[in-house]
């Protein structure tokens, strides 16, 4: 195997790194207004107390929404919401409303603000237990307060982009 240390290369050998799973991370404004992204770098990270980890670049209006409100949601797509998964992950909602231009369904979360996803096969609720900025993202710790799992629903995986036009491809595999 040739080892490479050209930043471009690892870039896109990272790149290459597929299948990985894919969220949707939802928080709020001030005034209650959701707005959503979707992230693939993100993990478990405890058990006790329940906790998710998610990268986000400082860029991002969901980061900024996130520091503001303290809270947010991680949504688990199901293959109902691939569409709404590419858009989310292509715009950027500082000026529109993803969540009415999408027609994504959405309902009251039990315990914080942000929204649940109504098509999610889960939906985690998380207050933002902490941040830190190791290199060019931000990590956010969620410790997760209330989830939501649909049994019935498959779960939807990021597997890259088409090399000839960037276009991005998803695949779904049934709960386990």
């Amino acid at each position: 195997m040739k080892v490479s240390q050209d930043k471009k290369n690892i870039q896109h050998a990272m790149r290459r790194s597929i299948i990985e799973p894919v969220v949707f991370v939802i928080s709020v404004d001030n005034n209650g207004k959701p707005n959503g992204m979707t992230a693939s770098w993100n993990m478990k990270v405890s058990y006790e107390p329940p906790m998710l980890a998610i990268a986000l670049q400082d860029s991002k209006n969901t980061h900024k929404l996130i520091l503001q409100s303290k809270e947010f949601t991680v949504s688990i797509p199901s293959p109902e919401l691939k569409e709404q998964i590419e858009y989310f992950g292509s715009v950027s909602g500082k000026d529109i409303d993803k969540f009415a231009i999408s027609g994504i369904k959405n309902q009251p979360a039990t315990k914080i603000r942000p929204p649940l996803l109504s098509d999610a096969r889960i939906n985690f609720e998380c207050k933002l237990h902490s941040y830190l900025k190791p290199a060019d993202h931000y990590i956010f710790f969620g410790e997760i307060v209330a989830a939501h799992l649909d049994e019935t629903k498959e779960q939807l995986f990021y597997t890259g982009r088409v090399e000839n036009n960037g276009a991005r491809t998803f695949d779904s595999k049934p709960g386990l």
